[in-house]
């Protein structure tokens, strides 16, 4: 064996090496990938759960900051010989533990959630002591400004309902008197609409048919269909019976008119013979018994009308 020949099997050897080492590596990064999948998911997971603790404390933090640097509350509940007669409060805290104040806020609106406090201090509060148990019993404010937040809110309770009220020196309490008659009010809605429902459904089972009456009268059906059957105008009848053309209109549609009479030439006043016309129900009629549109168009309306039996 030549030396070229030996070089030339040492190339191949390395060639076959590195073909396996390729595809041990594949299987490598393949395993690699099925493993690192969930791992990064999970890792996505708790990123996110550490994300919102960290939001949670940080605003935790923000509203114990404003609450311990938070002074007395200036307030000016009267007038006294001309000059406001200012006085100074603090806010107190309500005297139940913050599950009781938890337990009373649960699910509820930030406008009632304050009712429910109220009702479990049993006196009227303040904004700031609406304020404070409301973050005792777990309720996290966004913004900078929550007396603001809860003061709008409770204006637009008030408006609604009637449930609250402010007191002379700016405190809320519940308004016994407007929010039950609004209840009142609303409890006799309601039974006023099941009243009437109940009335309807008996007044339909009777037999009786709802709407305004209509004003046709047995003169007028006739007249109607006479003229009809004379030939005459819609305008021309309507104007005769005394109403719109899109009142007899729909009358005929509904079938309150008949358009089809059963009369002979002989029944009709002198001079006056057959209707003059071929109505479209009459056209349909002649249809469903056979002639075409071509004969239909050059039928007279005495042969018509003739062909359907309306006539001898």
């Amino acid at each position: 064996m030549s030396v070229h020949d030996a070089e030339a099997d040492l190339v191949k050897l390395a060639e076959a090496d590195l073909a396996e080492l390729g595809k041990r590596v594949n299987e490598i990064e393949a395993e690699l990938a099925a493993v690192r999948a969930p791992l990064e998911a999970e890792l996505t997971k708790v990123h996110a759960e550490m994300l919102k603790i960290k939001n949670f404390l940080e605003m935790r933090r923000r509203y114990v900051e404003r609450n311990a640097n938070r002074g007395a509350v200036q307030v000016h509940p009267v007038e006294s010989g001309g000059a406001a007669d200012r006085s100074t409060i603090s806010i107190n805290s309500l005297p139940m533990s913050d599950d009781i104040l938890a337990q009373a806020c649960r699910g509820k609106s930030i406008a009632d959630a304050a009712i429910a406090l109220i009702q479990v201090a049993g006196h009227p509060l303040s904004e700031e002591e609406l304020v404070d148990g409301l973050g005792r019993a777990g309720v996290i404010f966004v913004s900078d400004n929550p007396v603001l937040n809860v003061h709008f809110y409770l204006i637009k309770k008030r408006k609604e309902t009637g449930a609250v009220k402010r007191t002379t020196d700016k405190r809320w309490a519940i308004d016994e008197v407007h929010g039950r008659s609004g209840a009142v009010h609303n409890r006799d809605k309601v039974e006023h609409v099941e009243k009437t429902r109940r009335g309807l459904l008996a007044a339909r089972e009777r037999g009786a048919k709802g709407g305004r009456r209509s004003k046709m009268t047995p003169e007028m059906k006739e007249t109607a269909e006479r003229m009809i059957a004379e030939g005459a105008r819609q305008t021309e009848i309507a104007k005769q019976i005394g109403v719109t053309p899109i009142t007899l209109q729909r009358w005929r549609e509904k079938g309150l008119v008949s358009d089809r009479r059963t009369i002979s030439n002989d029944s009709l006043p002198s001079g006056l013979g057959v209707s003059l016309m071929i109505t479209q129900e009459q056209k349909d009629n002649l249809r469903n018994r056979g002639y075409t549109d071509e004969q239909i168009h050059d039928m007279k309306p005495q042969d018509a009308h003739r062909a359907l039996g309306l006539i001898n």
